[in-house]
Formats: C-alpha cells, sequence, structure tokens
C-alpha cells in the first residue's frame, strides 16, 4: 500500500456483487466513506439483471472513485478489460490500489 492510501485511508470493508466477494479501501476524502452506497448496490444489481454480459470485453468506469462498480463487474468478466476515469487524483490511487488488491490490476487502465 503506498503512502497517500495509507494517510488518506478510513477502512476496509467487504462487499459481495452476485457470487464474488470484493474488499475495497474507503477513504473520508471520496465519496462513500464508511460503506459501498446504496445507489453503487442497486446499479450493479441491475447491470447483472437487464445486460447480457458475457458479450462484453471493454468497460468504463467514469467518475470511479474507489472503483467498485468497475471492480465489480471486472470480478464476473474477467477477460474484460476496464478504463477508469475520475478528475480526483486521489480517488484514482484508491481504485488502482483497489483494482491490486481484488487482482483486476492487469485489465485496469
Amino acid at each position: 500500500m503506498n503512502e497517500l492510501i495509507e494517510k488518506h485511508l478510513n477502512k476496509r470493508v467487504d462487499f459481495s456483487f452476485a457470487g464474488e466477494r470484493i474488499e475495497l479501501d474507503l477513504s473520508l476524502s471520496l465519496f462513500s466513506s464508511f460503506t459501498v452506497d446504496t445507489g453503487s448496490k442497486l446499479l450493479l444489481k441491475s447491470v447483472v439483471q437487464n445486460i447480457e454480459l458475457k458479450e462484453i470485453d471493454t468497460l468504463v468506469d467514469l467518475g470511479c472513485g474507489t472503483g467498485v462498480l468497475g471492480i465489480g463487474l471486472q470480478r464476473k468478466l474477467p477477460g474484460a478489460t476496464c478504463v477508469f476515469q475520475d478528475r480526483d487524483a486521489l480517488a484514482l490511487e484508491f481504485t488502482e490500489s483497489n483494482c491490486e488488491l481484488n487482482g483486476t490490476a492487469d485489465n485496469a487502465e
């Protein structure tokens, strides 16, 4: 874990999504600093229920925050590449760290 993450880390949470267990480091300086927010949970559930995932090979997580959406979908689609973007450099640091934590860093940009 890099110094920036250590300095801003609030806590690590476990999150289960469609049979996948995900760990996320959260920061008080970023949205949803205590748990994965209800909106993200609902969006992920809706995507899994309404989109044919097996045909997807590229994901984009705009305003990625800590990366929960992209990482969650990458765990369901291990071969998919996810492009993460956020205007906040700290968010991108947390996303990168969370990708490493969850084994999705090789397919993350």
